[in-house]
């Protein structure tokens, strides 16, 4: 697997020497509030010629509050594969004997949408399914013959649509059809579909596919990957993650992927990643596991258990270091004297971030409240 340049991501315990982490697909874990998603933050924010795009999926984000804000891309599709994974993720179950018939149904609307003139590869958000309710619903109403086997799987998988279609195209407005990314971070608030996690797995799936296709070095950072990528079921997004993930690297392209544990995460296409960056963790089970995973490394789960503030350890490749993470803009200087032990990682954090984190707030809101005045 190729690799890019070296980033700083800050000092080795207790050495307080500097430790450089490659640029390649990564892994960080660990609790929340232990300084994961600062983590993240610092490392992309390092990469400063390349491009990098984030995503923010949760309310109440904080990260990235004073990134470059890009609008949310949606490119439309409807293959039956894309259906059933869009249907899946809005029921967060499995669907297997539905499978011929979305196949069925699918290539029936694609042939409609071809006689119609219609170009597949510029439908509006939700055109796609649209079609297949339609013909859902002419099946349904106008096919006396269904048997009744037909009948109860073309109703279901109408009611799965019904359930999906009205989010999509209520979405339309807020999204383009074009991706741009400049150089450093660009920043794609999903946050407004928090509840509706089937389209932010829709928008990031689109990213990825155009990323795949047209770009080269750029870093794609993925947050709750127990939400993307399922062990039991699939989602519009795990194809074109496993892809990326696979084929991603040959064009300098990158996941960086954040989760607070991986116990329901599929494990299959993490095989590919080469660095992990792991955090405090308390379940001794998720531990264990996790060691495992990650070339069966013989580090005692006690010292992840008891890991402070900012601390993790670090796998690239056989060698595993104990590493203090530097937050971005804070002093190398302090950074080396929490490594070393002569100061506190809390001391750090009250010093450099929460001032900063404070006054991004108040700008944030400061600007909410002046456009809700206009």
């Amino acid at each position: 697997m190729s690799e890019g340049p070296e980033c700083l991501l800050g000092f080795t315990v207790p050495h307080g020497e500097l430790f450089n982490v490659k640029t390649a697909h990564t892994v960080f874990t660990g609790m929340t509030q232990q300084g994961k998603t600062t983590a993240v933050e610092a490392v992309l924010r390092r990469q400063e010629t390349r491009k990098t795009l984030v995503f923010l999926t949760k309310r109440g984000e904080k990260t990235f509050a004073d990134a470059e804000r890009i609008t949310p891309f949606y490119r439309e599709r409807f293959d039956w594969e894309y259906v059933r994974s869009l249907l899946e993720a809005s029921m967060k179950e499995r669907l297997k004997f539905e499978t011929p018939w979305i196949i069925r149904i699918c290539k029936q609307a694609q042939h409609e949408l071809a006689i119609s003139g219609k170009d597949l590869a510029k439908l509006s958000p939700g055109e796609g399914l649209r079609v297949v309710r339609k013909l859902l619903a002419t099946m349904l109403t106008s096919e006396k013959g269904l048997r009744d086997l037909d009948r109860n799987m073309y109703t279901l998988l109408a009611a799965y649509i019904d359930k999906v279609l009205p989010t999509l195209e209520s979405a339309a407005s807020q999204l383009t059809d074009t991706l741009t990314l400049m150089p450093g971070i660009n920043c794609m608030d999903l946050t407004g579909w928090y509840t509706h996690e089937e389209v932010q797995m829709l928008i990031i799936r689109s990213c990825m596919e155009v990323i795949l296709e047209k770009e080269n070095d750029v870093s794609v950072a993925l947050p709750e990957a127990w939400k993307m990528l399922p062990q039991n079921r699939n989602t519009p997004v795990k194809l074109y993650f496993e892809k990326f993930i696979r084929e991603g690297a040959t064009n300098g392209n990158y996941l960086y992927i954040d989760a607070q544990d991986l116990g329901g995460v599929d494990k299959t296409p993490l095989r590919q990643v080469s660095v992990w960056i792991m955090g405090r963790m308390m379940e001794a089970n998720e531990v264990a596991r996790l060691l495992k995973q990650t070339l069966g490394l013989k580090v005692p789960a006690e010292e992840v258990q008891t890991l402070p503030l900012g601390h993790f350890m670090v796998a690239m490749g056989e060698a595993v270091k104990k590493v203090y993470v530097l937050p971005y803009d804070v002093p190398e200087s302090a950074g080396a004297a929490v490594a070393w032990g002569s100061r506190s990682p809390e001391s750090v954090r009250d010093e450099y971030l929460k001032p900063r984190s404070v006054e991004v707030e108040d700008l944030v809101w400061k600007e909410k409240f002046e456009e809700e005045k206009r």
